[in-house]
Formats: C-alpha cells, structure tokens, sequence
C-alpha cells in the first residue's frame, strides 16, 4: 500500500503520487486523477473503515480481494493508499458513459443491447464470485459503457447504494460499542454467523470462493439474480420493479409512471419474470441466465468468455466515471445536456413547480433554505454558521481531502420594503440592478484579495423573477455566485472550491444545485 502522505509543499497530491483533479460524483467518493510517476489518469475511490475491529478487518479483507480481481468487465485496481479510518482505491480510468446516463440520454435500450450488456455484468459477478467477493449496489450508475466497446462493473466492496453513514461510520453499522440491528455486539457472533476472523456458514471469506456460490460453471447465488435481474429490467423498462419504483427521466421527464408498477415486456419478459421472482428458489441458475441472453444476442457480438465486450453507444462523448458512481442525480456534460430535476421539488396540482410567493412579510432565514441532506449532497457540514442575514456551510470533511477538493457554501438574503412611491418589488428591482453592476466591476473577495471574473456575469433565465451568475477567483477560492431575485427578496449564493480553477464544472454544479434548494425552499414559504 502507498504512503498517503502528501509530497512536501504539495497539498494536492494523495499518497506522493495521485493529484486528485475532480469529483466524479457528489455521493461517492471517486474522484478522477492524475498518477504522478507513470503520468496516466486513474480513479481514486474513498473508502472510510468501521472502528478498528473485526468489522475493520472483514472490510480490509474485502479490499485485498478487491484489489486482486483480474477479468476485462471489472475495473484494474492499480494501488490503495490507506490511512487509519480509510482507504483509496486507485483503479484503471474507463472512459465512457454510465448505464445511467446513457438510459438517461435515450430512454429504454432494445432488448438486443439489453441483452448484450447482462452478459457482461454476469460475467463480472460470476468472476468475482469465484474470489469471494460480492457486489453490494449493483446499479446502472456502476455499469460503465466504454468507448472502446468494453462493459465494466464497478464499485465493489463498496457500501450498497441503501447505505448511509452511521454513527458508526460505516453504513449499515451501529455506533461503536452497540450492536446494530440484527447483529451481536462487536466481538460475538450474531445468531447464525461466524466469529470475527470466521467464514459464516454457506459463505467464504473475502478470496475464498463460497462453498456451492461460485462454482466452476460461473454460478452466481440468488440475491445476485435478482440484482441483476432488476438492473436489466431498469435498462429495458426505463424503471425499477415495483409500484414505488423511481422511474429514470429524460430532460426531468419521467419515463414512466412512478404509480403504476411496470411488468417486464418483450423478448426479456420471460427472463426477467424468472430472475425476479419473490421466492429465490424459483429463480433461474446463471447457467440458466446466460443461455436465454445469449439467444437474443447475435453470434458475432456475444462476449467470448472473459472478453467483456459490446458495440459502443454511437455519439457518447468522453465522461471520465468513477469507481463509486452517484446515488442520485447524474449531471452530464457539457452542459446543455439534460439534467433531471433535484428530488423534493415542491410541485403544484399536475406536476409541475409550485409558483413563487410574490411577497415576503419577513426575510426568509438564510439558514433554513438548506436541509442538513441537502447540504450534505453539496459536500458541507450538516450545520451552517449564522450571522445575521447570512449563513455559511463549511466543507463536510477535510480530513485528507486535498485543498481544491474542499467546498463552502455563503448565502445572503435580503428583504427590501417599499421607500417613498416605489413598491417593494421595484425597490427590490433596483438592488438587483446595483449588486449586478456591483459584481461586473474589479473588487476585492472577502479576504482583501482581488477578485478575478473569468466568467463575465450573465443573465440566467428561468431562476426565479431574475438571476445571473459571477464567476471568478481571488488566487485562493474559486467561487461559483448565483444572485436570484424573487419579488422584494434577493439571494445571493456563492459555491466555493479551493484552488483558481474549477475542473469538471463541480463549484459551477454546485451553485447550480444549491440554488435549486433554494428556490424550492422559497416556494414552500
């Protein structure tokens, strides 16, 4: 494992080696960087450890196994940089799209494509079923459409997609010296598994292959059926299974009908009846699965064993994803390209955003225009820092996290009243046209340096009454503001990142993303 400290007097660097560019996704923790010594991009994948224990130690296990994984559809783990209470996986770059994005791009893929793709993710799991290792969010968001015709599966021995940090500090467990749910306490073996160190019955530890689970034929046991059988029925479908399935969206459209469960149609149907039926004994084998895909697949394009080949999604531009792909919404680039709604939008009768208020009694608690989720989706601390008319969430986690990976949020609100003959509206109107000119104008940041636009402010329709957007940096911050006025209140929000330059868009996402939250905030008032 490589020594994570950092090379003297360079702060961004990760291990001495990995210069960490960008966040490949806001849930996650993968970033895309760049390897120092044999000058090639890679992944590098945040893992945080349980307390030091035997739930430390079964996921160190997993991560070796991880690392030891050799087969074209799983992604090459170069090196792992570790620290006390956490990992990196620095792993091969797969230039490409997402399963997510492109369903996203596209709508419901053919059966054919389908088909073709399910083979590729079978033979991951199967691969690295053979060495113990099970995948534990399997979703579109880790299924990677490469251009060079490769299907990659990602993200394991990562926290399942359900998994939120606890206490703990892992997902999934109780805080140290409690027992989570369905667990014994740390140091005793739960009804029906083994003691720390120890394989649970029917199961094998981390590299060993499980006795009856992954046999020589590649056999797969029936969680993963299902879990696969759910993927293929997402890519087909345009929907998960179920009445409270989310279905994807196009442009912030659904594909689906959220209330209406949508039953598995086409050549698939039969298929995906089978590998998601409720009882897992009636599930089909993976022998089983792989013989009714390969029949919808043509000759020439089945995957010779090991390949992990398929025929690229014709127009995908070049997207560097991550190890650990987002658990929400997935931003494509360049911009332009559609983007779905945040979830929570306060909607009206009929599906569309509630309206604006068009006036404010009081002036809306800048603190209150965030939910703690909310700002944790924007990588800050739960708790904001008041001052008056203005609130400051901070970085949710420096703790070895180079400085142009640190993020903060400032929001100012203010209230205009109506002065002498002009109505609030118009006072507030009139501000705006100030605080406009304001920051078109050299000035200095708050720290006294002076503030460099590289973006010249512009209009941003369709946010609020009025809005633009400031972009520039004072040599230390790069920060992303957005000016929002609606009736006689104005916002001014700025999304910081350390460093002078904002690759991957992620200060300008932010921004974006934050002013949404507050909007919709507004809206529920």
């Amino acid at each position: 494992m490589t020594d994570p400290r950092p090379a003297a007097g360079d702060a961004h660097l990760l291990g001495g080696r990995y210069r960490l560019l960008a966040r490949l996704d806001r849930a996650g923790g993968g970033w895309r960087a760049r390897d120092e010594v044999l000058h090639r991009e890679v992944t590098v994948t945040e893992v945080r450890l349980p307390p030091p224990g035997p739930y430390q130690d079964q996921v160190v296990h997993l991560i070796r196994a991880v690392a030891a994984l050799r087969h074209p559809a799983v992604a090459v783990t170069h090196d792992v940089v570790a620290a006390p209470d956490r990992v990196w996986l620095v792993q091969e770059m797969v230039e490409g799209r997402s399963l997510s994005q492109v369903l996203r791009m596209r709508g419901p893929l053919p059966a054919e494509q389908v088909a073709s793709i399910g083979l590729r993710v079978l033979e991951a799991l199967s691969a690295a079923r053979a060495q113990g290792v099970p995948h534990t969010a399997l979703t579109p968001d880790h299924v990677i459409l490469g251009h060079d015709g490769r299907v990659v599966l990602t993200g394991f021995g990562l926290p399942g997609p359900a998994g939120t940090p606890s206490p703990g500090g892992f997902p999934g467990q109780a805080a140290p010296g409690q027992a989570a749910p369905g667990q014994a306490a740390p140091g005793q073996a739960a009804p029906g598994q083994a003691a720390p160190g120890q394989a649970a019955p029917g199961q094998a530890a981390p590299g060993q292959a499980a006795p009856g689970r992954a046999r020589s034929g590649g056999d797969i046991p029936a969680e993963d059926v299902l879990g696969l059988g759910t993927l293929l029925h997402i890519a087909a479908e345009g929907q998960a299974p179920g009445r409270d399935a989310s279905p994807v969206t196009m442009g912030g459209i659904p594909l689906g009908d959220p209330l209406e469960p949508r039953t598995p149609s086409g050549p698939l149907a039969p298929l995906l009846a089978g590998m998601l039926a409720d009882d897992p004994a009636h599930r089909p084998d993976a022998r089983s699965v792989r013989v009714a895909l390969e029949r919808l697949v043509p000759p020439g394009e089945r995957p010779r064993r090991g390949r992990g080949r398929i025929a690229l999604v014709a127009g995908a531009a070049a997207v560097v994803l991550a190890v650990a792909a987002a658990a929400g919404v997935v931003l494509l680039r360049p911009s332009g390209a559609p983007v779905a709604a945040p979830a929570g939008t306060a909607s009206a009768p009929g599906g569309k955003p509630a309206p604006l208020p068009t006036y404010f009694a009081r002036r809306p608690d800048a603190c209150a225009l965030l939910t703690p989720a909310q700002a944790s989706r924007l990588e800050l601390e739960e708790r904001p820092l008041a001052d008056k008319n203005e609130c400051i969430w901070s970085s949710a986690d420096f703790a070895g996290v180079p400085a142009n990976l640190r993020y903060s949020l400032y929001l100012q609100v203010f209230r205009f009243a109506k002065e002498g003959g002009a109505t609030a509206d118009q006072v507030a109107r009139a501000s705006f046209a100030d605080f406009r000119r304001q920051d078109s104008s050299p000035r200095a940041s708050v720290n006294g340096l002076p503030f460099i636009n590289t973006v010249t402010p512009g209009d941003l329709p369709g946010l609020g009454d009025e809005a633009y957007l400031v972009e520039g940096t004072n040599e230390l911050e790069y920060s992303v503001g957005i000016v929002v006025r609606v009736a006689n209140v104005i916002v001014a929000a700025q999304y910081k990142r350390g460093g002078t330059e904002d690759p991957g868009d992620f200060a300008r996402d932010g921004a974006h993303t934050a002013a949404g939250y507050i909007l919709d905030a507004l809206r529920r008032r």
